[in-house]
């Protein structure tokens, strides 16, 4: 996927495609009571994170989408979904 252009486009794509990640996320206690909650979202297969409260867990979750699209478009690798969300931005 070419994201060449103005660098703010490909930043507000990135942004757009973590957010729906985000929407679809799943975050659940770990199983030891007090150990606290693990996220995951199906969007980003192996990224996920934990955290002390649902609320943390997801929010490093967050930083992790950004990564990972990050790694991928870096290494020529599909982003599910992000060639979608820039189609419809050129639309």
């Amino acid at each position: 996927m070419d994201l060449s252009g103005e660098p703010d486009e490909s930043s507000d794509l990135v942004r757009l495609w973590v957010r729906k990640a985000l929407a679809c996320a799943v975050c659940e206690p770990i199983d030891d009571p007090g150990d606290g909650y693990f996220a995951r979202t199906p969007r980003a297969p192996g990224a996920w994170s934990t955290g002390a409260t649902a609320a943390l867990a997801l929010a490093e979750l967050e930083s992790v989408l950004a990564g990972w699209v990050a790694v991928r478009l870096d290494r020529g690798l599909e982003v599910p979904g992000l060639e979608d969300l820039a189609d419809a931005a050129r639309a």
